[in-house]
Formats: C-alpha cells, structure tokens, sequence
C-alpha cells in the first residue's frame, strides 16, 4: 500500500480526554472523580480518585484504530482500607472487559483491565489508603468521509 494510502486523523479532530472519560464513569459508579491528581486544598473531600489518561499503544498508521490507556486511583478516607478496596473493585468490575461503550465522541469497542484486581499502592501523609487500577482501550477508527 502506499504511504498516500494511510489514514489521516482530521484537522481538529478530538481524542479521548479525561473529562469525558470521567463523565462516563460518574454515570457508572458514583465517587468523586478528579482529572490527573488528587487535589492538597483544604476541605476536599478525603474520598476520591484521579483519572489519568496515559498514550498507549501508537496509532495504527493503516485503519486509524487509537488504543490509549488511562489509570485510576481511588483514595479513601483516613485508616478506611476496607471502604477503599471496596470502591476500587465496584470501579473494576464495572469496567473490567466492557464492550461497546461510547465516551465522549469516541466509540470503544472494549475497555480491558491490565491485571486481574486493583492493587493497594500505600497511602498518603495523612492515612488515606490508595489503590490503583489500569485499563487499555480500543477506539474504533472514525468513518471516512
């Protein structure tokens, strides 16, 4: 094929961000979500999880397929591992192999977890227990006009 063949993504066209992908999830699993860190303001609530969206794997050069990557933290309230780990698996599960979902003006075909279980990665200054959790997605190529 040649390289006048490949496909081109449109001027201005968007990708997946984070606030979409946190709509999304609020419409899933009620938290409160955050885009990339957990806010240090006084009064924020101490239950949370930041969204982050990392690039992935390269946009395939021949069909326009994007397969982006994104993590969620969920934190808990001071000593409150239990409740933490709970609301880490609810996320999990509700994501965990989904198929066919639309987030913002992307169509994915399916949102796959990378291991089995959200994992307990520590806790911050003030006790609050954090567990990670990681997916890749595959968003469909958009229509050629």
């Amino acid at each position: 094929m040649a390289a006048g063949n490949r496909v081109r993504r449109e001027r201005g066209a968007r990708l997946m961000r984070v606030i979409d992908l946190i709509t999304f999830l609020r419409g899933e699993v009620d938290y409160q979500y955050v885009p990339n860190k957990f806010p240090t303001s006084a009064g924020y609530p101490d239950k949370a999880a930041a969204v982050v969206i990392h690039p992935g794997r390269p946009v395939d050069e021949w069909t326009g397929k994007r397969q982006p990557s994104f993590q969620i933290l969920v934190r808990g309230g001071p000593n409150g591992d239990a409740d933490a780990e709970a609301k880490a698996y609810e996320i999990f599960d509700t994501l965990a192999n989904r198929r066919d979902v639309n987030i913002g003006a992307d169509s994915l075909s399916i949102i796959t977890p990378v291991g089995s279980a959200p994992f307990y990665i520590g806790e911050d200054e003030i006790y609050r227990p954090i567990y990670s959790m990681n997916f890749n997605a595959v968003i469909r190529p958009a229509p050629q006009t």
